[in-house]
């Protein structure tokens, strides 16, 4: 696995900091709000933007990230505060994956395997092998693409 995962990180949603802004009083967007966390009074100023939706009777809060200034609801910070603070981000400024990305399918665990056994074995024999492999994970993906349908 190359990238760090967002399973692994700190993360804020903006719908657990709505709370924090209430209690800050704040009621005029975008406003500038500063969290501290951890205990060597390390913390962050995160930008709070709102939208209207639906007809603009309802609002939406946003995060502005700090990297890219893009409107997020979830940012991320690598590690703990303890182990360097290099401050939150959307997920894709921290090139962040998911751990459900990188699990292999059985059928590719199986093609693994079989590219791991071909040693010793004739070209012909390695192809002949490869196809009817090849042929069988599409029959399989074809199958899960029907099922994904219904």
């Amino acid at each position: 696995m190359g990238k760090t995962l967002v399973e692994d990180c700190i993360s804020i949603t903006i719908s657990n900091f709505k709370q924090h802004i209430r209690n800050k009083g704040i009621t005029e967007f975008p406003c500038e709000v500063y969290l501290p966390f951890g205990e060597e009074g390390k913390g962050q100023n995160f930008i709070i933007e709102k939208t209207l939706i639906f007809n603009g009777e309802l609002d939406r809060l946003w995060f502005v990230c700090p990297v890219c200034n893009k409107r997020v609801t979830k940012l991320y910070m690598p590690g703990t505060v303890k182990e360097s603070f290099v401050g939150f981000g959307c997920r894709k400024c921290r090139d962040l994956g998911y751990r459900s990305s990188y699990r292999k399918s059985s059928s590719i665990r199986q093609f693994d395997i079989l590219v791991d056994n071909w040693r010793g074995e004739s070209l012909e024999f390695k192809l002949l092998q490869l196809e009817g492999e090849i042929k069988r994970i599409k029959q399989t993906l074809e199958k899960l693409s029907v099922s994904d349908t219904r």
